[in-house]
């Protein structure tokens, strides 16, 4: 068979991939806001690291773009406040209801 040699690989891969969306969806309905804010300033931070790869380099137009993008970001983020905590007891109810 093409997949006799990988077949432990394959279902480690499976196996981890269900506990990690299980820890995930525990994590979600047990602390909702922090896990909300924590994945908003990570996705923040993974682009103000890209813009600062961009400067190590010199590379111009990625420190620019990826500038620019965190800084529509940081705004959109910091203006739609109100949203986020909607958004937040929406995820609160929706965990409730898929556990």
């Amino acid at each position: 068979m093409l997949f006799s040699k990988h077949l432990p690989t394959i279902a480690a891969g499976i196996g981890i991939a269900l506990v990690v969306a299980y820890l995930y969806v525990f994590l979600i309905k047990t602390f909702p806001r922090p896990m909300i804010y924590l994945m908003l300033i990570s996705s923040l931070a993974i682009i103000a690291i890209i813009a600062l790869v961009g400067i190590i380099t010199n590379n111009i137009g990625l420190t620019i773009s990826f500038g620019i993008m965190f800084l529509v970001y940081a705004l959109v983020l910091f203006c739609l406040r109100s949203k986020i905590n909607t958004g937040i007891a929406l995820v609160t109810v929706a965990t409730h209801f898929i556990s």
